[in-house]
């Protein structure tokens, strides 16, 4: 199965049972632009894949989109 950065970024809140708020807070991001991250709506840049990894305690290649 192929999974984007953004489903897995989904995967992992869910893991934590975090709200989309508290990641918002975690991420120092509005809870706008966690949703349109997490819907696909929004690219998400290196930087901000590997704030997204180091928020989760994973890899960056963890949250990277598989081919």
């Amino acid at each position: 199965m192929n999974l984007k950065s953004y489903e897995k970024i989904v995967i992992y809140r869910h893991r934590r049972k975090w709200t989309q708020d508290a990641l918002a807070r975690r991420a120092h991001m509005s809870l706008s632009t966690i949703k349109r991250i997490e819907c696909g709506k929004r690219e998400l840049s290196s930087d901000e894949l590997k704030m997204f990894a180091s928020i989760y305690g994973v890899l960056d290649d963890d949250l990277s989109s598989d081919s």
